[in-house]
């Protein structure tokens, strides 16, 4: 290892610590790290983003004692907020129809209109606490643990027995989805955990439960156990893999800083790759647990292939560089270039 090697890790590092000082709110601090930082590496790898840093902090510094007021964070959570309150709506709506279907006999016109129900406290729940939402860390985990319950009242379902009635299914999966989204507006809002985080445990737990279903699928269609076997063995591992997915992929991302929009990309790469696996099996008149197999490899190669697409895609950044967070973003000076856009999108 070189000694510009060191010196840009350890540049990092330091950046890494003094945007988290700023984010806990202690400017003196972060401004002194980011001046080492710039002090260990003033033209390495790093220098670049650190120096932007450096900048955002003095010129905070003077504009406070010159009397000006801050930039207020609540700004730039206007959009976060929205995508609050809408997420409330949507989810709210789909909890109540589907209370409303875990009855017996009910009409579809009351299933609509316990949904609209739903949606207005959805709604109603979500306007009365937006003031603790500050960035998309709330929306984005109540969508993630929102699914989470879902896979969990699925998994539950399925243990039970083959052949579970519909009002069962409908009535565990409302209680799921609400159970999942109160959870996870409660992680989003009372830890530091990111957006990034939050799309993290989605991406990797879906794409987790997904790849090992299909080949758990493909090996059942192959070898035709029992019925009740085969719905012991699909719900004990999607149970398994949810928990070991949606926590694993947040405690990961914890660690790597990974931003929304990476998950983003891996998470369609992984989609396309599937898509085109499906559309081979099509031409080729595989059978059912050939398609399977071959939906579980293009799911695979595609994530493979987002994963290492993301890596290129900061150029003054390493993954484990913690990210600007929202509210920090305002006010930077940087170039309009498509490299520059792509530094801060991901």
């Amino acid at each position: 290892m070189t000694d510009e090697e060191e010196a840009d890790r350890n540049a990092s590092n330091l950046y890494e610590e003094a945007v988290r000082a700023e984010a806990l709110g202690k400017k003196m601090m972060a401004q002194q790290l980011a001046q080492q930082a710039l002090d260990v590496s003033p033209n390495g790898r790093y220098s670049p983003a650190i120096g932007r840093l450096l900048d955002r902090l003095t010129s905070q510094s003077l504009s406070q004692s010159l009397g000006e007021e801050p930039t207020r964070k609540g700004d730039a959570a206007v959009g976060s907020r929205v995508a609050y309150v809408v997420s409330g709506g949507l989810i709210g709506g789909a909890a109540g129809a589907l209370f409303a279907g875990a009855a017996q006999g009910t009409s579809g016109s009351l299933i609509a209109g316990i949904g609209l129900v739903g949606a207005v406290v959805g709604v109603g729940l979500t306007l009365a606490t937006m003031s603790a939402v500050d960035d998309g860390s709330i929306p984005t985990h109540l969508w993630s643990w929102g699914t989470f319950g879902l896979w969990v009242a699925g998994s539950v379902v399925l243990l039970s027995g083959p052949n579970p009635s519909a009002n069962a299914i409908s009535g565990l999966a409302g209680a799921g989805l609400t159970a999942g989204a109160v959870v996870g507006a409660l992680l989003g809002g009372l830890t530091n955990l990111t957006v990034g985080d939050g799309t993290a445990g989605l991406v990797l737990g879906s794409l987790l439960i997904g790849e090992v279903l299909l080949i758990e699928g493909s090996d059942i269609l192959a070898t035709n156990p029992d019925a009740n076997t085969a719905s012991q063995v699909v719900g004990g591992t999607s149970l398994a893999l949810a928990i070991v997915g949606y926590l694993g992929g947040e405690l990961l991302n914890h660690q790597i800083h990974w931003s929304g929009g990476r998950w983003g990309l891996i998470f369609l790469s992984a989609a396309l790759g599937a898509a085109v696996a499906g559309l081979l099996s099509g031409v080729t008149n595989s059978n059912a647990s050939t398609t399977l197999g071959l939906l579980a490899g293009g799911e695979a190669v595609g994530f493979g292939v987002g994963c290492v697409s993301t890596l290129g895609m900061s150029p003054e950044g390493a993954p484990g560089t913690a990210p600007p967070f929202s509210g920090q973003v305002q006010g930077m000076s940087m170039p309009a270039t498509p490299r520059a856009t792509l530094a801060w999108t991901f």
